[in-house]
């Protein structure tokens, strides 16, 4: 196995051990930088467009056929103004777990797939200390498929070789 060099923490870590994951929500990340800091209020998990369009970090978890722990992709999810107060309102609350799941979309278009970026989904808080769950609406794409029926280690070998 290769090492590879985290761009976030800069350790050097086993590229099997890194998993993938987006800064910044495509519609966020296609705009100018001079753009993108006078329409955009960013921050590690949640930021906005302009006030109306709103989005949440979270993780895509997708099985890995004999392995106990998912793949978690790092993706953003575009939710609605609402659920976007809520999870601000929730966001420290340790009984946030406890909440119904929210409507969003998938806000990145994710390598090896056909377009991703708009597919719905729900968002599940699940602690303060860690990121929304997001599970994958029923669709034709190839990820919800992955998503209900797993993947294999040759599958877990294409995406740690987009690192």
């Amino acid at each position: 196995t290769e090492d590879v060099r985290c761009s976030i923490c800069g350790e050097v870590h086993s590229r099997s051990d890194i998993e993938l994951s987006f800064k910044r929500p495509d519609p966020i990340a296609e705009l100018e930088e001079e753009e993108r800091s006078e329409r955009c209020v960013e921050g590690e998990d949640l930021c906005s467009i302009d006030d109306r369009r709103f989005f949440v970090r979270g993780v895509l978890p997708i099985p890995v056929r004999g392995r106990e722990l998912a793949y978690n992709w790092g993706v953003w999810a575009e939710v609605d103004e609402e659920s976007f107060q809520r999870i601000l309102d929730l966001w420290s609350d340790e009984g946030q777990a406890s909440e119904p799941p929210m409507r969003g979309a998938l806000a990145n278009d994710i390598p090896l797939y056909e377009a991703t970026a708009g597919l719905p989904l729900k968002v599940h808080l699940t602690g303060p200390t860690t990121r929304p769950a997001f599970h994958l609406e029923e669709s034709d794409n190839p990820l919800w498929k992955d998503q209900q029926d797993g993947i294999d280690e040759r599958r877990v070998d294409e995406y740690d070789h987009l690192i």
